[in-house]
């Protein structure tokens, strides 16, 4: 199963291995890893910083390899979140969100030495799982 995050709300099937891939950096000296985050929320708790989070995974990919699967075993542990709203078009219950970031670090020079500078590109979009 390999949901389309640009598309937006998206179902995972917690039963299913869940495929992300990806269209690989073009080479260069620069090291690049991709970073996936499925992150679940109970947005019912009232928290002052906006939603609170239940549950994280966080998986890392080689990005020249372009994919990356996380296992039914992991996503069979993780709460269904429905992605509903209620009549007043806020969220209610659990919520899930998928992130997919791309980290490339390049040196640059500066007075005194290098400094490392990590450029993130990220895609990140609610993902509902059953």
């Amino acid at each position: 199963h390999s949901p389309d995050v640009m598309s937006g709300d998206v179902g995972i099937k917690r039963h299913q291995d869940l495929l992300i891939s990806w269209t690989p950096a073009a080479f260069d000296d620069n090291p690049s890893i991709v970073a996936i985050e499925l992150s679940v929320f109970d947005t019912d708790i009232d928290d002052p910083n906006w939603q609170t989070e239940v549950v994280r995974v966080v998986a890392r990919g080689d990005d020249a390899v372009g994919a990356l699967t996380i296992p039914s075993s992991v996503l069979a542990g993780l709460p269904a979140a429905p992605n509903n709203w209620d009549g007043g078009g806020d969220f209610t219950g659990y919520w899930g969100e998928l992130t997919v970031a791309r980290h490339r670090l390049r040196k640059v020079k500066v007075d005194g030495g290098d400094l490392v500078v990590d450029f993130i590109h990220a895609i990140n979009g609610p993902v509902r799982l059953r």
